[in-house]
């Protein structure tokens, strides 16, 4: 289906963003894994985004749906902290990396048996807002 279709990280040929790493402490787990960015839809990926949060890319130089991968790729940096949201969901764990000069990834841990980690993180939203919620558990690799 053509919302789940990973878009590429711009300057690379890869659809990995990043990578959140294993956390387990304090009775917090986070799942490993790599980081992806769908086309989505209304309510998720790249295409909400666009329509959602286009006057937070505006402010930091991005417009349109195609800009989404690079605004993305601007926010998620190695070394940008992530932090645990608390919002467990159906689907998986919610976290948020958050870049203090750009805004914040709401990334959520998807289950998928054939991916090496048992999953990987898409991509949720994407906007201008750079306070953090929740403990940091890691930064992004």
């Amino acid at each position: 289906m053509y919302k789940n279709k990973r878009l590429k990280k711009p300057n690379s040929n890869s659809d990995i963003f990043g990578r959140v790493p294993e956390y387990n402490k304090n009775g917090i787990f986070v799942p490993p894994g790599d980081i992806h960015l769908t086309y989505g839809n209304r309510g998720m990926g790249a295409l909400h985004i666009s329509q959602r949060h286009h006057n937070d890319m505006e402010k930091s130089g991005f417009s349109g749906v195609d800009d989404v991968p690079a605004y993305v790729a601007a926010i998620i940096k190695p070394g940008t902290p992530v932090h645990c949201e608390g919002d467990m969901t159906t689907k998986g764990e919610r976290v948020s990396t958050v870049n203090v000069t750009i805004g914040k990834a709401i990334l959520e841990f998807h289950y998928d048996d054939e991916h090496p980690d048992g999953g990987f993180y898409k991509v949720i939203t994407a906007y201008g807002a750079r306070k953090k919620h929740g403990p940091k558990v890691g930064t992004v690799l």
